[in-house]
């Protein structure tokens, strides 16, 4: 057999039975089962390993040893999964802002660079501020003006009240009848009609007042100005012309009360008639009834007389009927007398009650007439006090429409206001600036990121086992490795589990969140980067 030195010469074929010495720096050493190339330091053991029996013992040593320390490694790998839960499969997460604009704009300036350590507020881009300020000039312009129009349609509307307090509410007969029900229907019509359009001309009206103002302050353009003004004009002519159509159905609504006051008064002044008429017609009855009744007595007295006459013939025949006759005679007449009399009583108190009912009724229709000729005279006012009515309520109208315009321009101020500020977008908190995607003279919309904020709050993203995860809890003790910093060992805690249920459809990232210990971080913390692999043990 042979067998080659460290240097790398071949040497001759060995004898078992003989140990062979090199001069060189290596030695060949014959062992019973083979050669041996060693150094020469290891000689004196090798000679001690020479014998079978020696090896025996060494190897027997060996395997209790190992065997030993396979069960103690074992044992207390054993009792550390027990207490701990580990894994390989985590990283350093972080959360990241991305900058926007709110505003579209042109960038002039931007302050923040990348890997830049800002504070929350500070300015990180500037877009140009002229057109933003241009709109917040014209917001107070209009502001202000919509406060004036607000102060006078209020005193406008102020003015109207008093006026239709100051006006008697009469109410009109007439709601029955058939011209007056036809006209105030007329009247109700047209007015219907004209109160949207007023509504629409009050609108357009201050509108028209707003874009004069501005245009003088050369804060609108003309055609705005002339817009504004044509549909000022076409709502103008629309208002006179329903405004017309009011006029001339509330005039019909008057004639229509004044021919029917007129026709109350005509009646009321036939049953005044009629009344005297009746009352004279039964005066007449009850004085033919009386001269009746009169001539009748009368007759009765005219018998009586010749009677007495006969009877004073015979006064002759007998001295003691002489004596007695005269008085019957006497009795009758009288009695006939006092008939007489009370049947011209009876007929003057018929009468003088004929008299008192005929003054009722004459008193009851002249009240009547009276009231209806002042309803008469004061019809006309009517027409004022509904057309005073009209104008209150167009000034309600007039005050709503200002005090939305009011509000709208106070809106408009505030709006513009922010977006004046929004030409100034300052970090939201914290942190690094991370990704930087714009620069001074770009043209920038609403929504658009301009570079990514990165808080120096990392924290791990751990992956465990669904058996892990049932024995992990928030609050629990963590140790942190991280591969790019493999001689520093970090602390934390267990921040937040997502559910195995959940964990399973949850792909977005992993179930454990593990917060680092601040105290821990110290001047690692600018060396600690989203992406970062890392190991983590939890205590259980």
């Amino acid at each position: 057999m042979e067998y080659s030195d460290s240097s790398g010469n071949n040497l001759e074929q060995a004898d078992p039975t003989k140990s062979i010495t090199n001069t060189s720096n290596s030695q060949i050493v014959v062992a019973d089962r083979g050669v041996l190339v060693v150094h020469p330091q290891e000689i004196s053991h090798l000679h001690v390993l020479s014998t079978p029996k020696s090896r025996q013992l060494l190897l027997m040593s060996l395997l209790s040893t190992g065997a030993v320390a396979v069960l103690i490694g074992g044992a207390v790998r054993w009792r550390y999964t027990l207490t701990h839960e580990v894994t390989d499969r985590a990283y350093v997460a972080t959360d990241t802002y991305a900058i926007n604009t709110r505003i579209p704009g042109q960038v002039v300036s931007v302050t923040a660079t990348e890997n830049q350590i800002v504070k929350k507020g500070s300015v990180l881009v500037k877009l140009n501020p002229l057109e933003y300020q241009a709109k917040v000039k014209q917001a107070q312009i209009s502001l202000e003006q919509a406060q004036q129009q607000v102060k006078k349609a209020t005193t406008n509307r102020d003015t109207a009240k008093a006026k239709i307090r100051n006006q008697s509410k009469i109410q009109v007969p007439g709601q029955n009848d058939v011209a007056v029900v036809a006209t105030r229907s007329q009247l109700k019509a047209a007015q219907s009609k004209l109160k949207p359009v007023f509504t629409a001309f009050a609108k357009a009206e201050l509108d028209y007042e707003h874009f004069v103002k501005l245009y003088q302050s050369g804060n609108t353009p003309l055609k705005t100005l002339q817009d504004s003004r044509t549909k000022y004009d076409n709502l103008f002519k629309q208002h006179n012309s329903l405004t017309e159509k009011v006029r001339l159905a509330r005039a019909k609504l008057t004639t229509a009360q004044q021919n029917y006051l007129d026709g109350q008064i005509k009646l009321a002044q036939q049953k005044v008639e009629d009344a005297r008429k009746s009352s004279q017609e039964a005066k007449a009855k009850l004085q033919q009834k009386l001269e009746l009744d009169s001539k009748k007595i009368l007759k009765i007295q005219a018998k009586s007389q010749q009677k007495i006459e006969q009877d004073s013939k015979n006064i002759l025949e007998a001295q003691a009927e002489l004596k007695k006759k005269p008085n019957q005679t006497q009795t009758s007449k009288s009695t006939d007398q006092q008939k007489l009399e009370k049947l011209k009583a009876d007929h003057q108190k018929a009468v003088i009650q004929l008299e008192k009912q005929f003054a009722a009724k004459q008193e009851q229709q002249n009240k009547a007439i009276t009231r209806l000729t002042t309803q008469k005279q004061v019809v006309t006012k009517q027409a004022e006090t509904e057309s005073l009515l009209l104008d209150y309520e167009k000034s309600q109208i007039y005050l709503k429409m200002a005090k939305n315009g009011l509000k709208q321009a106070q809106t408009q101020l505030k709006n513009a206001e922010y977006q004046l500020y929004y030409t100034k977008i300052t970090a939201p908190n914290n942190g690094q600036i991370n990704i930087k995607r714009t620069q001074a003279g770009q043209k920038v919309e609403p929504g658009q990121t301009l570079m990514s904020l990165v808080p120096q709050k990392p924290w791990i993203a751990a992956d465990f086992e669904e058996e892990q995860l049932k024995k992990i809890k928030p609050g629990q003790s963590v140790q942190i490795q991280l591969k790019a910093l493999t001689d520093k060992t970090f602390t934390g805690k267990v921040q937040s589990v997502l559910p195995p249920s959940k964990a399973q459809h949850n792909h977005l990232r992993p179930p454990v969140k593990i917060s680092f210990d601040p105290k821990t971080l110290g001047k690692y913390r600018l060396l600690i980067t989203p992406g970062t692999p890392a190991s983590v043990k939890i205590e259980l």
